[in-house]
């Protein structure tokens, strides 16, 4: 690996650890990136001391609570904290706005999964590929709303004020201008993603401490960054970019470009959201799949010569006309997000929880439940929808702005 790439590499390790979805070792670590050596670059050899430090703190994590469960009753415990707490989860089903969106898992009972086994295994379980999700990332106002809410939020947005500012005479005064305000409120919508285990395989914490929860993790965040990006705001869906966005108007704008590409996409776009939006936003971030990034990346002209050279060998995020291009297999097919994503907040109640409980008849069947649950909703007002456009389909787009196609 060149050391760009080497520093790429050990951003997303320690990214993925951060995510709890890296269980790595030190010394995987060290062979991983045995490359490290050839290079005298101290920024580099810090980012490979942060990503074993992570590591590190891991493996302490796991072996604290593997010891602290070394001998607990599971069954025992679990029954006394729902004794416990049976009141508050009562109060908590009886919340009409709570509306599951439940993604429910195949039961992992396999009798290979325990401690007593004669075999090394390798702790390490094959995933099938779903995707990462990413949108989190790009969203910059994320609020946590504090207790005592009724499951709601109130917020105001401006009407179409009447301004009537002039120049008068000394004595004289300009007619009154006009404003008025709007009341309204966003509820909670709830996700859930769960996954059943055997009483028997909580003896085997590694297991059940990184590969379900890892698994379980990625479960629920492909749902929540599918309903951040699509959700309709309809019945139990949040409010996503897409039910927000305003759509691209090619207007006046038809056959206008000459082998018109990507990159006139996206300017059409910012020029319509600067226009719509009087300079109040300019798009920062463009979102969209990558075999439509990839069309400019290997574009050349009549002598064979790259037309982007800067996308083709961009070792970072690329960058067109100050949006940053975030290109990844989950956003829509054939289909762009882009815009000023500081127009969108994310509220989320009590942030992310994850339980383990006893539901229906686990306790007769010898099984536990691990649930992961959020209460979230995203906010974009409706005088700032201007500042996110989606575009459904860019090759229509694409050929609609193309002179001569």
């Amino acid at each position: 690996m060149t050391l760009e790439e080497m520093k790429s590499a050990l951003q997303e390790e320690l990214k993925s650890f951060k995510e709890k979805s890296n269980f790595a070792t030190t010394a995987d670590l060290d062979k991983k990136f045995a490359e490290v050596g050839k290079y005298d670059d101290a920024e580099l050899k810090n980012m490979l001391a942060e990503v074993k430090k992570a590591a590190e703190t891991q493996g302490e994590e796991m072996r604290k609570l593997s010891e602290a469960y070394k001998n607990v009753d599971v069954k025992s415990e679990l029954e006394r904290n729902l004794a416990v707490h049976k009141s508050a989860f009562e109060e908590i089903s009886k919340k009409g706005a709570e509306t599951p969106m439940k993604i429910q898992l195949k039961t992992i009972n396999a009798s290979s999964f325990t401690n007593n086994r004669s075999n090394y295994s390798d702790v390490n379980i094959g995933e099938v590929a779903q995707g990462n999700p990413f949108i989190l990332d790009l969203l910059r106002n994320s609020i946590t709303v504090p207790a005592g809410n009724q499951g709601s939020i109130d917020y105001w947005y401006q009407g179409s004020p009447t301004n009537n500012a002039g120049v008068v005479a000394e004595n004289a005064a300009a007619t009154a201008s006009s404003y008025d305000w709007t009341r309204a409120t966003l509820g909670w919508i709830k996700i859930n993603a769960n996954i059943k285990v055997s009483l028997y395989q909580l003896a085997d914490m590694n297991f059940v401490n990184s590969q379900v929860r890892s698994l379980l993790m990625k479960d629920f965040m492909l749902k929540l960054q599918d309903e951040i990006i699509n959700g309709t705001g309809g019945g139990t869906r949040v409010n996503g970019l897409n039910s927000y966005a305003t759509a691209l108007s090619v207007t006046g704008f038809e056959n206008s470009v000459t082998d018109a590409d990507l990159v006139d996409v996206l300017n059409l776009i910012k020029n319509q959201i600067i226009t719509n939006s009087k300079n109040k936003y300019a798009p920062t971030d463009a979102i969209m799949k990558n075999a439509i990034l990839y069309g400019l990346q290997t574009k050349k002209n009549e002598f064979g010569m790259r037309v982007y050279p800067e996308l083709a060998m961009a070792g970072t995020v690329p960058m067109i006309n100050g949006m940053r291009v975030t290109s990844n297999e989950l956003a829509g097919a054939n289909a762009l997000i882009v815009g000023d994503l500081s127009a969108a907040t994310l509220y989320n109640w009590d942030g992310v929880m994850l339980e383990v409980i006893q539901t229906g008849d686990d306790a007769l069947n010898q099984l536990v439940t691990l649930s992961v649950n959020a209460r979230l909703n995203l906010l974009v007002k409706p005088t700032d929808t201007e500042a996110i456009v989606k575009v459904t389909d860019y090759a229509t787009t694409l050929a609609a702005i193309t002179a001569g196609a």
